[in-house]
């Protein structure tokens, strides 16, 4: 019935032939003439209805020695011939028909809706000699994706900007070849942006955007905290930088970078004084900074006075000042473990000869540690490390290197003498560096239970040299933390800690005085906003007729209004002393939190006194990740490039 060129086009794979000179289209069921043979009608449906179909189907070959079946029919061409191969062909779906070859029969299945049919021939064996050109159709999702949303690139975007800043990755990056076909594989319709559209516009607008976010939440704060500190780059620039932290609406501590800024002026207290205030400003802060944590700088001591703050000494810098003091008793030792690790540090042949060594002898495959001036504890990690795998150190400096002056069994006594006590200042730095949790109300207690550690080890049998520098400790120690107890507050936050209470103290005037300010403080606090607490946990009376008890209770109504501010403060901090203490491991700000309808006024100075923070580690933690972004290989970025990376990799 067909000719050689009717079912030759390629729209007859989208028509159906109803046997009448007609054909229905399988996409919008419309039926069209194609009498004369031609399939000019087909075409210009196809062309003008459903132009992406077409453009699709072009692309796709067409042979058309091929029989076109409808998409709707599953056609099956039998002979027989046995054990002939099958070809298959999916084509979208249509309604069922039927289509003959001269090459066999046909048998007509319909398939289901919705699904595509499949064209199966049976070759004869005249067939089996010619060449075949039939491949599969391509589905149209091949060349056509589904366009992302709006609001699922943006997201996509800000998971791109975060992968980027979490984990300090180069910008040109998103230019590599691998990631683009990594990204195209998992979803298609996503456009990588450029590295100058991830690095000027994603990463500002991101930087924004959760810039407005935590300037909200410390917004929502009563009082805050603030740790500083400055850093010098490879490329020789320097910062500043500026942490945040308080308790939140739920008393949950909260942490967050301000600014790592590039200050360029010399490093004076009026000039660090003006760049802190305007930072605090930008942030609107400056009226609700109770107290800012350093190190022992002068001119950033200097800088917090001019301002009117009450500045904290950084407590793990002051230990580290301590410790530093203490092992030059055995600098000696100190030097000759730093002379053996430096042999397995530059050789990597030395370094080999130890491995080999330590897996003879069954030691644990670890390497030496290397002190470094500027990281606290380091010396300590450098003397336990070289004491786990001593034999093979020793084993392997006497074999292979006779000229270097080996550790001796004596020095082996020494240095885990020094080590045992070295390790609780390493255990106390770590624990006061902590950013979640209440440090500042632990101060006196360590630096006393540091003292004592001191005293019982001095009355132990140790080495002598480990001996005088225990007693340097101790001595640095009752220097440096004299009258601590005195410091109004490291008292009072101390007293205000449900875990230590009273028990914190040795000068019993330094703990009345402690409490005394506390009532003082607590009697200032308006009450107005109080009542309202107090009388939501007082059900209201019933409403009844007047009786006997209404001059009564007008009476205490009035005795309760004018209650006198100082003493509710006094009842209070009476009160609260009272309570039993909270076990150390649990948290005082979960307690504060349930009991702040109790001790209102109270809840309001713990806000204020315990989010104060002991070290200024967070801001040290600051130059160790920019010390991550500024290297060798990215040393132009900018300054603001460099403040905006930090600020979302310490606050996402």
């Amino acid at each position: 019935m067909f000719g050689g060129d009717r079912k030759s086009s390629k729209a007859w794979q989208f028509f159906t032939d109803l046997k009448n000179d007609k054909a229905k289209c399988n996409f919008c069921q419309k039926e069209f003439s194609y009498k004369g043979g031609g399939a000019y009608n087909l075409i210009r449906h196809t062309k003008s209805k459903h132009p992406q179909v077409f453009v699709a189907i072009r692309e796709c070959p067409h042979d058309a020695t091929v029989p076109i079946a409808s998409s709707a029919t599953e056609v099956r061409h039998s002979t027989t011939t046995t054990n002939s191969p099958r070809i298959e062909l999916q084509i979208p779906a249509a309604s069922t028909s039927t289509a003959s070859t001269s090459s066999g029969s046909t048998a007509i299945v319909p398939k289901a809706s919705g699904s595509l049919p499949i064209l199966t021939t049976t070759s004869t064996s005249t067939d089996l000699c010619k060449p075949k050109c039939l491949t599969t159709n391509p589905k149209l999702t091949q060349f056509f994706h589904k366009p992302l949303s709006a609001k699922k690139t943006e997201y996509l975007n800000k998971l791109l900007v975060k992968v980027f800043t979490k984990n300090f990755l180069a910008f040109n990056l998103i230019e590599s070849a691998e990631l683009k076909q990594f990204i195209k594989e998992l979803n298609p319709s996503y456009q990588l942006p450029s590295r100058k559209t991830l690095s000027n516009a994603l990463l500002t607008n991101f930087y924004n955007k959760t810039k407005e976010i935590v300037k909200s939440e410390i917004n929502k704060s009563e009082h805050v905290s603030i740790t500083t500190d400055g850093w010098t780059s490879a490329p020789n620039d320097n910062y500043i930088a500026v942490t945040v932290h308080f308790f939140n609406q739920q008393a949950e501590f909260k942490s967050f970078l301000l600014e790592c800024i590039q200050f360029s002026d010399r490093h004076t207290s009026e000039n660090l004084a003006e760049q802190l205030k305007t930072i605090t400003d930008a942030w609107d802060i400056t009226d609700k900074i109770v107290a800012a944590t350093s190190d022992n700088a002068f001119n950033i001591k200097g800088a917090i006075r001019l301002n009117k703050w009450k500045q904290i000494p950084c407590f793990a810098h002051t230990l580290n000042l301590i410790v530093q003091s203490a092992l030059k008793e055995i600098k000696d030792i100190t030097i000759k473990v730093k002379q053996i690790v430096e042999i397995f540090k530059r050789s990597p042949l030395a370094c080999e000869r130890l491995r080999n060594m330590q897996k003879k002898l069954e030691e644990p495959i670890l390497k030496l540690k290397q002190d470094v001036s500027t990281r606290w504890n380091s010396t300590c990690d450098m003397f336990q490390r070289i004491i786990t795998i001593k034999n093979s150190v020793m084993s392997t400096i006497a074999i292979d290197y006779p000229d270097t002056e080996n550790i001796t069994l004596e020095d082996i006594k020494i240095l885990e003498s020094a080590i045992e006590i070295l390790t609780y200042f390493k255990d106390v730095t770590e624990e006061m560096s902590a950013e979640k949790t209440v440090t500042i109300s632990e101060v006196i207690l360590i630096s006393k239970a540091l003292k004592k550690k001191c005293q019982n080890f001095l009355s132990s049998a140790q080495p002598e040299i480990v001996k005088k520098m225990a007693q340097v400790l101790l001595n640095e120690m009752n220097s440096r933390f004299q009258g601590i107890e005195d410091n109004n507050i490291f008292a009072e936050s101390t007293v205000l800690d449900p875990r230590f209470k009273q028990y914190g103290f040795d000068n019993e005037y330094a703990y009345g005085r402690a409490c005394t300010n506390l009532k003082a403080m607590a009697g200032q606090i308006k009450t107005s906003n109080l009542s309202l607490v107090e009388q939501s946990h007082t059900p209201p009376p019933p409403k009844c007729k007047k009786s006997i008890w209404d001059e009564f209770d007008k009476e205490v109504g009035e005795i309760m209004k004018n209650t006198n501010p100082t003493a509710g403060g006094i009842i209070e901090v009476d009160k609260y002393l009272e309570e039993p203490l909270l076990p150390r491991s649990q948290d005082p700000a979960k307690w504060w939190f349930k009991k702040k309808d109790a001790y209102p006024r109270l809840y309001k100075l713990f806000l204020k006194r315990l989010c104060i923070v002991a070290t200024s580690v967070p801001s040290e933690r600051t130059f160790s990740k920019a010390g991550q972004i500024i290297t060798d290989r990215r040393n132009k970025l900018s300054g603001n490039k460099v403040t905006q990376i930090l600020f979302l990799n310490s606050n996402l």
